[in-house]
């Protein structure tokens, strides 16, 4: 049986809404998409919540009429000069009498990378892992070799807790939806315009917006930073 699910964008100049079927054996189809100008934002946070909600819903509708369909949650993009990053680093010694690694262990190393909180008054939208260390190598999967230690990174990005409730608050109460998950415009861009092999070689993906401009460096097929520049195709001539 299929899944319909949607995606929303709150850019600075438009409001964009995509509807996509997914299918039992997980292929992805686009079945609705829609824009509309938006004034309610700046440099992608929003300063007129009546304005960007009314874009929001406007590209919404128009998504779902053109896919004959209704969603009732969406992933949400998100963007702008709020959003920061920063390496999180976790170890743990396998634990198994044999030193053979396992799931258990991982999970221990991955609590670790994930204590530190951000400042007060920001989240985690993000933990992108980073490569595996198995005794100081890089394994892509460690769980049932042998080994004596394992360490795991990721690269965490945290917002402003208001300016990511806002954004909810758009999709929730004005459109009425759920939100199923957060997602970084700039590793959104990236896995659709850089393939697996260009992410292993080492990539920069630059997506540059009206108001913003976001970027990821990948190495070695994972993440190794993101950033947001409040600098964007608006400031060109």
């Amino acid at each position: 049986m299929s899944k319909i699910i949607g995606a929303v964008e709150i850019g600075t100049s438009k409001a964009k809404a995509l509807v996509g079927e997914v299918t039992e054996n997980g292929k992805l189809s686009i079945v609705g998409t829609a824009s509309r100008p938006n004034e309610g934002m700046r440099k992608g946070e929003i300063v007129d919540f009546r304005k960007a909600a009314d874009a929001v819903h406007a590209s919404l509708e128009e998504a779902e009429k053109m896919s004959g369909t209704t969603v009732d949650s969406v992933y949400l993009a998100q963007t702008g000069t709020h959003l920061r990053g920063q390496m999180l680093f976790g170890s743990a010694s396998v634990s198994s009498s044999e030193n053979r690694v396992s799931a258990s262990d991982l999970d221990r190393a991955s609590k670790e990378a994930k204590r530190r909180q951000p400042e007060e008054g920001r989240s985690y939208v993000h933990h992108i892992r980073t490569p595996m260390l198995l005794d100081g190598k890089p394994i892509e999967d460690p769980v049932g070799m042998i080994g004596k230690k394992v360490d795991l990174g990721y690269w965490s990005v945290d917002g402003d807790d208001q300016a990511i409730r806002q954004a909810l608050h758009v999709i929730t109460n004005y459109a009425g939806l759920e939100v199923a998950d957060l997602i970084l415009s700039s590793i959104a861009s990236s896995t659709m315009m850089a393939g697996p092999d260009l992410r292993r070689a080492g990539v920069l993906v630059i997506d540059l917006g009206a108001g913003v401009t976001d970027l990821s460096l990948y190495r070695h097929g994972y993440v190794a930073y993101t950033g947001v520049i409040p600098v964007g195709g608006d400031h060109l001539t």
